[in-house]
């Protein structure tokens, strides 16, 4: 019943040209004629949509059941990777890569003999010492969006 051209969903929903306009000015974009409440609205349910799935792969795949505190503060480290961004999703990519890059570290140096001298909590801490140290390197030069966080009141449907 549903056709899913990658072209046309690429062009209209993951222009972040557009996405950044309906974030940092949205008057300007509702003046080009741009449907800020659109934009907007589809934003929020891509978001609602991979944090559901990626929940659910967690505590299916990943671990196995589902458990008060799972995801171990990896929400916040996905935050940082938006964050470092600055909002923009090619950088995103490279910081998602990153802090998966470190988390996957400690996965591998379990088997090494010389990492078996050190307490394990050591080894566990390597992707939040990544994050802290690439928040540091980079907390000046970061700019969210302008009207990120502020309800847009301009006329419109979706």
């Amino acid at each position: 019943a549903y056709e899913i051209r990658p072209r046309d969903w690429s062009s209209d929903v993951c222009s972040s040209d557009l996405r950044r306009w309906c974030g940092e000015n949205p008057d300007a974009a509702r003046s080009l004629g741009l449907s800020v409440a659109r934009y907007r609205y589809q934003g929020v349910l891509l978001s609602g949509l991979f944090a559901g799935a990626s929940g659910a792969f967690l505590a299916s795949e990943i671990i196995g059941n589902w458990r008060e505190g799972q995801t171990l503060g990896l929400g916040f480290i996905a935050l940082a990777a938006l964050i470092l961004s600055n909002w923009d999703p090619k950088r995103l990519v490279f910081f998602a890569w990153l802090f998966g890059f470190a988390q996957a570290i400690p996965l591998r140096l379990n088997d090494a003999p010389i990492i078996s001298l050190l307490p394990p909590q050591f080894i566990r801490m390597i992707p939040y010492v990544v994050t802290i140290v690439a928040i540091a390197g980079f907390v000046g030069k970061v700019r969210p969006p302008e009207a990120a966080g502020k309800a847009y009141e301009g006329g419109g449907s979706l």
